[in-house]
C-alpha cells in the first residue's frame, strides 16, 4: 500500500514538472488564403487559334506563395512560381476554338489556396490573315534590255583599228553633227560643216555616215594607238552629248545523197537531216544565203551565186590594198579557205555523185568578203557587207548593188569585245529581220560566256553553239544567255565517228581550196555549227517563204532537244545548275514540220520582301528557287499557250511574284526558258490579288540578274 502511495506521489511530481516546462501561449495555425488575380488578358478578350496567350497577374500571402496555376474551364493548363515581387506570368496555348473561362489558383506555403475571379477569353479560327495571288502567266513580245557583260579572264580582247571609232550623238545635235548648220560647239565638242568634230584635243574626220542607222558615223583620228582609241571611247561614252560609242573592232573567223564523202559527214545525221530532206531539199523555192566570210574559192561542188561583193577592211570607199575591188569576192590565192568551207556546209552541190553534201540542195550561196586572206577584218567592212547583202545601197558602192537580197546571212565570225552589243547594231539586225533578212552567227570558240562575244551577243540574231559527235557541248563552244540552239561543230577530243579512221578527229567535212586545187577538208568550231543552222533556216524559208523572224526562231527553239546539265557541262561561276546551252541540239526535220519536241510547264513563286526590298534573284539562284520561295505552285495550262496560277495562304505583306515557263523541266532551267516578275504585290488578308505575269526569254535579260531590279 505504501509503494502505491509513493508511486502516485512521484507521478504527480513529474506532471507538475512537465506543466512547469510547457509555454502557455502556443502559435496558431495559418489558415488565411492568399490573394490572387488575373491582370491580363482582359475579360472578354479574343485571340486566334495557334496564338500563345500571355496570362499574368499578382498573388500575395503573408507566408509566401508556393505556386500559381491557371485553369481553363476548370482544368489546370500550366503552373508557375511567382517572382519575389508577387508578380506571375505564364503562356497558355489554346487547343481549340471556343469560349474559355480562365481563373488563377494560388497556393501559399501553408497549403491554403484560393481562386481568382473568372474571366472569359474567346478563341477564334484564324481570321483572313492570309491572302492569295492569282492570275495568268503569258508570253509577249519582249522589250529588249541591254545585257550585262560577264568577264572571262582567259579570253583575249579583240584588237581595234587604231584611231577609228563609231559614234552616235544624242538627238538634238544631229543637225550640227551632219554639218547642216555650219560650225558649232556643244559642250567639249566642236563640229564642222563637213561632219568632222574635235574632242579632247583630237580631230575626228567622218569616214562614213550611216544615216539609215539613227545617225551612226564612223570617224578617224590620226596619231592614236589601240590603247588611246579605247580610252577615248570611254571618255566619249561619259559625255552627255554622246548616245553610243564603240571602236572599229577587228573580228575574225571563228538526206541520203550519193556524194562519196557523205558517209564522213556524221554531223548531218546528228542534225536529223536525212529525215528533213524527205520534207524539203530547197527545191520548193530557191533561197539566197549570204556568207559573210573570207570570200570564195571557185569550187565545182559549191552552189555559188553569181556576183558577190568585197568589203574586206573597207575604209569608206574601197577594200584594203591587195584584196581586190568591191565587185570581186574571191579569196586571194593561198588565203583562208574558211569561207568556202562554210559555203559547202550550207550549199554544196548535192546528190551529184561527187564530194560532199550540203544542207540545202537548191540554194544560191552569195559570197560577201568581209575578212581578208588571213581571216580577219574591221567591223566597218563587216557592217557594209551586212547592208549590201540585204540589198542596201550607198554612194560609196558606186552603183554596185545586190540585186538578189539575201533571205539569210551567215556570219561565222566575231570576237570577244567584252562589251554588250551596241544598240544601233542590234537595231540594224532587227530592221533587216523585219524586212525579211535573218542573221545566223557563230557563238565563238573561247569556251566562255557568249555575252562578251560580238555579234553573238546581239539579241536580234540567231546564235549557234557547237556540239561534238556525242551531242554534248564541244569543249571550245561558248555558252550563256544568248545561245539559241546547238548544232554540230566537231570536236578534236573524239575520233572519227564514221569508224573509217579517215578523219584525224570528229571534224566537219566540207569544201576547201587553196585557190588552185578544189578539194575537201575538215575543220571544227562554232563557225562550222552556224552554217548548219543557216542551211536549215534556208530550208524552212524554201518551204514557207512567209515565215517571220520570230516564227523561225520559235520553231528552232521548239525543234531542239535540250541538253542535260551534264551535256552542257558549264561549271562557270554564276551559272551553276543553269542550262546555258540554249534550246539544245537542233532537229532539222522537227524545224520543217513545226514539231514541238518538249511540253512546257509553268510555275509561280512568291518571295516576301526583306527590309522593304525584294530579294535579289540571280541566274545562279534559279535552280534553287524552290528553296528560296516558301510559296510555290505549278500553273495549269489553259490551252492557248497561257497558264493560270493561284498562290494561296500567303501571309499579309509585300511580295515579288515570279513566273517560270520551262520547255523541259527535267533538263533543268535553260536560258531559252522564260521568266517574268511582278514587283510590289500587296497581299491583304481575305483578298485575292490579280496579277498578270508576262514571261520573257531569259537570253533577252541581263545574265547576272535573272530578275530585273526595280
Amino acid at each position: 500500500m505504501k509503494k502505491i502511495i509513493w508511486f502516485a506521489s512521484l507521478l504527480v511530481g513529474v506532471m507538475l514538472v512537465l506543466a512547469a516546462c510547457t509555454r502557455p501561449d502556443t502559435m496558431p495555425l495559418d489558415t488565411t488564403p492568399p490573394v490572387v488575380n488575373i491582370a491580363t488578358p482582359a475579360d472578354g478578350a479574343t485571340v486566334t487559334i495557334g496564338t500563345a496567350v500571355s496570362v499574368a497577374g499578382t498573388a500575395t500571402d503573408a507566408g509566401g506563395i508556393a505556386s500559381v496555376a491557371v485553369l481553363a474551364n476548370g482544368s489546370e493548363v500550366n503552373t508557375v512560381v511567382p517572382s519575389t515581387d508577387d508578380n506571375w506570368s505564364l503562356e497558355w496555348l489554346p487547343e481549340s476554338v471556343g469560349d474559355y473561362e480562365l481563373s488563377a489558383k494560388a497556393t501559399d506555403k501553408a497549403g491554403n489556396s484560393t481562386t481568382s475571379d473568372v474571366i472569359t477569353v474567346t478563341v477564334t479560327e484564324l481570321p483572313a490573315t492570309s491572302g492569295s495571288v492569282s492570275g495568268t502567266i503569258t508570253r509577249t513580245s519582249p522589250v529588249l534590255e541591254t545585257p550585262s557583260v560577264t568577264s572571262a579572264a582567259a579570253v583575249e580582247q579583240v584588237p581595234v583599228v587604231p584611231g577609228e571609232l563609231f559614234v552616235v550623238f544624242k538627238p538634238g545635235i544631229r543637225d550640227v553633227t551632219l554639218g547642216t548648220t555650219g560650225s558649232s560647239s556643244v559642250g567639249a565638242f566642236s563640229f564642222a560643216a563637213d561632219g568632222s568634230f574635235t574632242f579632247g584635243g583630237n580631230r575626228f574626220t567622218q569616214l562614213t555616215s550611216y544615216r539609215r542607222m539613227g545617225g551612226l558615223g564612223l570617224y578617224r583620228s590620226s596619231g592614236l594607238s589601240e590603247v588611246g582609241t579605247r580610252d577615248l571611247v570611254d571618255r566619249l561614252r561619259a559625255s552627255d552629248v554622246v548616245a553610243e560609242a564603240f571602236p572599229n573592232w577587228i573580228l575574225s573567223i571563228t538526206a541520203m545523197p550519193n556524194d562519196p564523202i557523205y558517209p564522213l559527214q556524221w554531223h548531218y545525221q546528228q542534225l536529223n537531216l536525212e529525215a528533213a530532206w524527205d520534207v524539203e531539199t530547197g527545191a520548193s523555192n530557191k533561197v539566197t544565203v549570204a556568207v559573210l566570210d573570207t570570200g570564195r574559192f571557185d569550187h565545182p561542188d559549191v552552189q555559188w551565186a553569181a556576183g558577190g561583193a568585197n568589203f574586206a577592211n573597207w575604209d569608206g570607199t574601197e577594200p584594203s590594198a591587195g584584196e581586190g575591188p568591191i565587185d570581186d569576192p574571191h579569196t586571194n590565192p593561198g588565203g583562208s579557205t574558211h569561207g568556202t568551207h562554210v559555203a559547202g556546209t550550207i550549199g554544196a552541190v548535192t546528190d551529184n555523185e561527187e564530194g560532199v553534201a550540203g544542207v540545202n540542195w537548191n540554194v544560191d550561196v552569195l559570197p560577201v568578203k568581209v575578212l581578208d586572206e588571213n581571216g580577219s577584218g574591221s567591223f566597218a567592212g563587216i557592217l557594209e557587207g551586212i547592208w549590201w547583202a540585204a540589198g542596201g545601197d550607198d554612194e560609196s558602192y558606186a552603183g554596185y548593188v545586190n540585186e538578189s537580197p539575201a533571205q539569210v546571212i551567215n556570219m561565222s565570225l566575231g570576237g570577244a569585245v567584252f562589251e554588250a552589243c551596241p544598240s544601233e547594231i542590234d537595231g540594224l539586225f532587227e530592221a533587216l529581220a523585219s524586212e525579211g533578212t535573218y542573221t545566223v552567227v557563230a557563238a565563238g570558240n573561247e569556251g566562255s560566256p557568249s555575252d562578251i562575244f560580238f555579234p553573238a551577243n546581239c539579241p536580234n540574231v540567231i546564235t549557234v553553239g557547237a556540239t561534238g559527235p556525242t551531242g554534248e557541248r564541244a569543249y571550245y563552244s561558248n555558252y550563256g544567255p544568248f545561245i539559241d540552239v546547238m548544232a554540230p561543230g566537231g570536236d578534236d577530243e573524239y575520233p572519227d565517228p564514221s569508224g573509217e579512221e579517215v578523219l584525224p578527229y570528229a571534224a566537219i567535212v566540207s569544201t576547201v581550196s587553196d585557190g588552185t586545187t578544189p578539194s575537201y577538208g575538215f575543220m571544227e568550231g562554232t563557225s562550222m555549227a552556224a552554217p548548219h543552222v543557216a542551211g536549215v533556216v534556208s530550208l524552212m524559208l524554201a518551204q514557207e517563204p512567209t515565215l517571220t523572224f520570230e516564227q523561225v526562231r520559235e520553231r528552232l527553239h521548239d525543234a531542239s532537244a535540250p541538253l542535260t546539265l551534264g551535256e552542257c557541262n558549264v561549271p562557270a561561276l554564276g551559272f551553276d545548275g543553269l542550262n546555258v546551252c540554249g534550246a539544245g541540239l537542233l532537229d532539222a526535220e522537227a524545224a520543217l514540220l513545226g514539231t514541238v519536241l518538249t511540253t512546257s510547264t509553268a510555275y509561280a513563286y512568291a518571295l516576301p520582301y526583306v527590309g522593304g526590298a525584294p530579294p535579289a534573284v540571280n541566274y545562279g539562284d534559279l535552280p534553287s528557287l524552290e528553296l528560296m520561295a516558301r510559296y510555290r505552285v505549278e500553273a495549269t495550262a489553259v490551252g492557248d499557250g497561257d497558264f493560270s496560277y493561284a498562290l494561296e495562304d500567303l501571309a499579309p505583306g509585300t511580295y515579288e511574284v515570279i513566273g517560270l515557263e520551262l520547255r523541259d523541266a527535267s533538263a533543268g532551267i535553260s536560258t531559252i526558258d522564260r521568266i517574268g516578275v511582278v514587283l510590289d504585290v500587296e497581299v491583304v488578308a481575305g483578298e485575292v490579288a490579280d496579277e498578270l505575269i508576262v514571261v520573257t526569254p531569259m537570253y533577252l535579260l541581263p545574265p547576272v540578274a535573272a530578275v530585273p531590279a526595280p
